[in-house]
């Protein structure tokens, strides 16, 4: 494996590449013919490119599963079972011999609902 532009003799440019491999293209198959995408088609791929971009198309439709992590830390064991669907956390729940500073069952509570995006995760809980 290589990039292909150190194998270059003359270094061109990304535009000047394409264009390269266009009429090398055009050059051996003449039935091959160039495509101007319309306004229309370039909204419409537009809208298609944000839509797979965004949050839902990448995690919304995800089935519903369980998860069950486990961590030892200095100050004792933590479980964690969470239930999500669509990757929305539907329930959390955390066990352990460990002692904190607050009840666990707010933090669950807390959480509920909320996307399984770590922004949105970090947020919530302000790390």
């Amino acid at each position: 494996m290589t990039n292909i532009y150190d194998e270059l003799e003359q270094k061109i440019n990304i535009d000047e590449f394409q264009q390269a491999i266009f009429e090398e293209v055009k050059a051996t198959r003449p039935d091959i013919k160039e495509h101007k995408f319309t306004e229309e088609e370039l909204n419409e791929i537009k809208k298609l490119a944000e839509w797979k971009a965004s949050w839902d198309w990448n995690y919304g439709k995800a089935p519903a599963y369980n998860l069950r992590k486990e961590k030892r830390f200095q100050s004792g064991n933590i479980e964690i079972l969470m239930e999500a669907k669509h990757s929305v956390l539907k329930n959390i729940t955390f066990y352990g011999d460990f002692f904190g500073v607050r009840d666990v069952e707010e933090l669950a509570e807390a959480l509920q609902g909320i996307n399984l995006e770590e922004n949105a995760i970090r947020q919530k809980i302000k790390i």
